[in-house]
């Protein structure tokens, strides 16, 4: 995973998982309201997919799983506008909720 910062016109490595049981194909992400950044994980290694949390300093760590059966695949992440909630889309059956004290969690 990669930083681009504007103002500084520079691009640097945050973190390259080289353990594929933590992150092996992240595809959607979002921002969370603690700056970590949250990650939809289709962990093709194990087959199972995952919601993971990346710090700024590239520290990643598991926050949920899914364990809905016929294992579709995460299609994208995002936060409500009071930052309560992560709403995480599932190829099917839809969207669920994830609710947690976000500001406390740190990676």
């Amino acid at each position: 995973m990669f930083r681009l910062e504007l103002r500084r016109q520079r691009l640097s490595l945050v973190m390259e998982p080289d353990d594929h049981a933590l992150l092996d194909g992240p595809d959607n992400l979002c921002v969370a309201p603690h700056s970590d950044l949250v990650v939809s994980e289709d962990n093709l290694a194990q087959r199972e997919n995952f919601v993971a949390g990346v710090s700024p300093r590239g520290s990643c760590y598991r926050l949920a799983r899914n364990a809905h059966s016929g294992k579709r695949e995460f299609a994208g992440l995002g936060f409500s506008p009071d930052e309560s909630t992560l709403f995480v889309n599932v190829q099917s059956p839809g969207t669920f909720a994830i609710w947690g004290a976000w500001e406390r969690h740190r990676g």
